[in-house]
C-alpha cells in the first residue's frame, strides 16, 4: 500500500476565515473553495495541505493538526502581525524541534514547528 495524500480537516462555520493564517502567515494558496470547505496548499508534488471544513462526512469530531515549516524564525512574527494569538513559544524543544502554538481563527490550537 502507498499513502498518496493525507488531508486533515478542521471544523468551522466560516472556512474562508482561515485565509489569514493559512495563506497570509503560512504562504499557502487556496486550492479549492466551495463555500462550505476551503483547501489551502502549496507546491506541486506531495504538497502539504490543510482543509478547513464546516462539516465532516463521517459525523465524528474534527481534529487539530501540526504544521511543519522551514522558516523557524519568521512565522511567529507574521502571525502576530495579522493578529493571530501565539499561545506558546517559540520554544526549542529537547526532541529537536522549534515550535510555537497559535490559536487559529476557529479557536483551535495549531502547532507550527520546524526541525532544527
Amino acid at each position: 500500500m502507498t499513502v498518496t495524500r493525507i488531508v486533515p480537516n478542521i471544523g468551522a462555520a466560516d472556512p474562508a476565515a482561515a485565509r489569514a493564517l493559512y495563506a497570509g502567515v503560512l504562504g499557502t494558496e487556496a486550492a479549492m473553495r466551495l463555500g462550505w470547505t476551503a483547501t489551502f496548499a502549496k507546491g506541486a508534488s506531495a504538497p502539504p495541505r490543510v482543509s478547513i471544513a464546516s462539516i465532516r462526512a463521517s459525523g465524528r469530531p474534527v481534529r487539530d493538526i501540526p504544521v511543519e515549516v522551514d522558516d523557524r524564525d519568521g512565522v511567529p512574527g507574521r502571525a502576530r502581525a495579522v493578529g493571530i494569538a501565539v499561545d506558546h513559544g517559540p520554544a526549542d524543544e529537547p526532541w529537536g524541534v522549534r515550535l510555537f502554538i497559535v490559536r487559529g481563527p476557529f479557536g483551535r490550537l495549531v502547532k507550527i514547528l520546524c526541525h532544527a
